[in-house]
């Protein structure tokens, strides 16, 4: 009978826990996540604020359940808002809003000023070029990055690589810099950006306009600097690999790990591109964007003892590319009389590079109102360049017997830079900075004159006083004094005095949250490149020499940037402006030789030296507005108008525009962001003066550039995924018209100057653990 009723019971007690089961998994406690509407957001990550464990990513609706078992404190952050941390508790349901992303005018930059400030405060307009846009548009190096930028050219060389021109004035006038520290241009006058790297990347200032007093020589045109990642104190073991591929034969890795202790910190990468080289016509055997293998590694360590900080880093690079010559009728003395003869001979040579970057930084706070800065730096470029000769009909290869087929050239600078800062002075916090900068530059090698006397040093002192008038109003003035070993003081002229000062005053005027208006001048001073004054090179077709008796450039800057921020529902917008008027003297650029030394030809094609043109002026404007919606949506369109005279007739002026638009748009349901990048390059001019005076001009016809990618995170968002296409428009080659044998651009010959590669499409994966 027992038996008989528990049987009749069973169906029933099945059906109760049943119903309970489904209702306690239909009740179950959870953590969602919302924004300012109260609307959840799909992709956000949740993770445990101790051991930076994943918990979960919210759902489409913004759910996660809440599987605690005791008191946890979490961190809740995604792309566009801010982070918060908060503690839940278990067997709990939460509810958690989410603001919007600060704007980047909040945001912390180091370039231009003595001490790191908000953008917002900042006397000088600084562009912020975060890792977020490195991923967007799946950049390797600073090429890639910067070729679509508002107010920048990348010029692409067959010899020189990728060289960079701001505000219509080249890479030699512009202060590149690590951390801070400069950086050697190597052999020629300009940067190869393809050999700057953003494995190490965290973001990029640029400021446009000299910074003479801040950086010294060389400031003319802008500073760019790269801010690399710094390990934390604290920090658990992390780490990551990244691959990237693209079809036009481009496949590169690297990985990084890092930690931190209670005092020490330590961060160490390293990784290996290769691009297989290419050119527009597939039959040549010598290609215009020659074949390379790259290797690159980082160390950078911290300590901090009490209030003195101690960090150090070290970089070196290396690179081993090709120069393939075409094949061609030649004799092959090396097999013996019968085979003396071949038809199928080729010269070859093989360039290779190395870069050693290492500096310590010292940082010491005296109060809180008191601190001394020291950094000691070395940037190191070597470059070996072997001529080989191939016989490709007996596939035998041999190094070249002439000894002027070989050449090994090297550069060196030392840095040594100090400041003593005081803050918070006056009522309004006032700043004042008084430091020094010594710069000792040493070249080696067969196309390095022998007159150089091995380089030149630099010694400066500096000092600066930001008066914060009031919370709207900041001035600052600021001045640098320098000795220079091989050009006398006198040089820089001020005020129609030799006194060797250097010059600048900044203001910065925000009459409400919305508006803030920049108003500056600079003196700008670039001493001659080590190259413009000692270098020597002389073959069959070429013979290129310095001029030791250049004298350094000078100029005067004046900038009007205005900047007007507002915040209409869900909308985000700022409106930027700038105005500029650039006036150099002594402009140093190549030009032809009108007589050569009676052992070289008279025939020779390319026969050029250095001088300095007496008046130059450039001038212009940009506009940009930016536009966000909701954190998903944005939308930045810009317009840049660029005037250059070329002479000492500042009548002769040479115009030229750009428009650029970059915008994006994040599909939350699928956590995928669409990125778009466009720019718009009119027609642009480049020239330099012959010794009789006259303009000679080349220019490079109109052209556009579209990239479109996604980007998409995997596993918790452990793995971030870019994939896309660049250059849409198949761009490839692009006229150029004009007096060829006079301009910068004729480098390459006049005719067709390749711009790209053409339409290529990569993929990049980058996992984090």
């Amino acid at each position: 009978m027992k038996i008989s009723i528990t049987r009749k019971l069973l169906p029933l007690l099945s059906i109760i826990f049943l119903t309970i089961n489904s209702y306690s998994q239909t009740h179950q406690n959870t953590i969602r996540i919302v924004d300012t509407n109260n609307e959840g957001i799909p992709g956000i990550t949740v993770q445990i604020e101790d051991s930076n464990d994943f918990i979960d990513v919210t759902s489409s609706n913004g759910s996660i359940p809440n599987n605690v078992t005791k008191a946890t404190r979490v961190i809740i952050h995604s792309l566009g808002f801010e982070t918060i941390v908060k503690t839940i508790q278990p067997q709990k349901s939460y509810t958690f809003q989410l603001q919007e992303q600060v704007d980047e005018l909040d945001e912390i930059v180091v370039t231009g000023g003595f001490v790191p400030t908000k953008a917002n405060s900042s006397l000088f307009k600084v562009k912020r070029i975060g890792v977020e846009e490195v991923e967007a548009r799946g950049a390797v190096n600073m090429s890639d990055l910067l070729e679509q930028q508002q107010n920048i050219k990348v010029i692409h060389d067959d010899v020189l690589g990728s060289r960079i021109i701001l505000n219509g004035l080249s890479g030699v006038n512009v202060k590149m810099l690590m951390d801070g520290l400069p950086l050697v241009n190597g052999s020629g006058d300009d940067f190869d950006l393809n050999q700057l790297n953003l494995n190490d990347i965290e973001r990029i200032e640029v400021v446009e306009g000299p910074l003479s007093v801040q950086y010294g020589s060389n400031a003319l045109a802008g500073t760019i600097n790269m801010i690399t990642k710094k390990p934390s104190m604290n920090d658990p073991w992390k780490g990551g690999i990244n691959t990237y591929v693209e079809s036009i034969g481009k496949f590169n890795v690297d990985g990084s790990i890092r930690k931190g202790w209670k005092n020490t910190s330590m961060s160490l990468s390293g990784g290996r591109n290769q691009f297989l080289g290419y050119d527009l016509d597939q039959s040549k055997r010598g290609k215009f964007w020659r074949p390379n293998t790259q290797y690159y590694g980082n160390l950078r360590l911290k300590h901090q003892i009490n209030k003195v900080s101690i960090s150090g880093f070290y970089q070196q690079f290396f690179e081993d590319s090709k120069s393939l010559g075409e094949s061609q009728g030649g004799i092959n003395s090396k097999i013996g009389e019968d085979g003396a003869y071949s038809y199928a001979i080729a010269r070859d040579r093989e360039y290779k590079t190395h870069r050693i970057n290492s500096g310590i930084n010292i940082d010491a706070k005296f109060s809180e109102r008191s601190q001394l800065q020291i950094t000691n730096g070395i940037s190191y470029y070597e470059q070996q360049s072997q001529l080989y000769v191939n016989d490709l009909y007996h596939n035998m290869k041999f190094l070249s017997d002439t000894l002027s087929d070989h050449d090994t050239t090297s550069f060196m600078t030392f840095t040594s830079r100090g400041s003593y800062v005081l803050s918070e002075i006056g009522r309004n916090n006032s700043v004042w900075v008084v430091g020094y900068e010594a710069n000792i530059n040493r070249a080696a090698g067969g196309k390095v004159s022998t007159d150089s006397g091995n380089g030149y040093d630099e010694y400066s002192l500096f000092t600066a006083y930001k008066w914060q008038i009031s919370n709207a109003w900041a001035f600052q003035s600021a001045f640098r004094t320098t000795f220079n070993t091989v050009f006398e003081n006198g040089a820089i002229d001020v005020a129609g005095t030799n006194i060797p000062l250097i010059p600048s005053f900044n203001v910065l005027y925000k009459p409400s949250e919305n508006w803030q208006y920049r108003l500056s001048y600079g003196k700008g001073y670039r001493v001659p490149s080590m190259r413009e004054l000692y270098y020597y090179f002389s073959d069959a077709n070429h013979y290129i020499v310095g001029n030791p008796d250049l004298t350094p450039e000078n100029g005067d800057n004046f900038n009007l940037q205005t900047t007007y921020a507002q915040n209409y529902n869900d909308w985000r917008w700022s409106l930027n402006t700038s105005v500029f008027y650039n006036q150099i003297k002594n402009k140093i650029e190549m030009v032809n030789l009108d007589s050569v030394p009676p052992n070289i030809s008279e025939n020779t094609p390319v026969k050029r030296t250095y001088e300095n043109i007496e008046n130059y002026i450039s001038t212009g404007f940009s506009v940009n507005l930016a536009t966000e919606y909701k954190s998903r949506f944005t939308f930045d369109p810009g317009f840049s108008f660029l005037a250059r005279s070329g002479s000492e007739s500042s009548d002769q002026f040479f115009n030229s525009y750009e428009i650029t638009l970059r915008s994006s748009y994040l599909i939350r349901k699928f956590d995928t962001k669409i990125n778009v990048f466009y720019k718009y390059n009119s027609p642009y001019a480049e020239f330099s003066k012959t010794k009789e005076g006259d303009v000679g001009t080349q220019t490079l016809e109109a052209y556009s550039l579209l990239d479109l990618t996604l980007t998409k995170p995997f596993m918790k968002r452990k793995l971030l995924a870019t994939v896309g296409a660049k250059n849409l428009l198949n761009v490839t080659t692009v006229n150029i018209y004009g007096d060829g044998s006079k301009g910068i651009l004729s480098r390459v010959g006049t005719g067709e100057r390749p711009i790209s590669y053409g339409t290529t499409f990569f993929i990049k994966l980058g996992y984090q653990f």
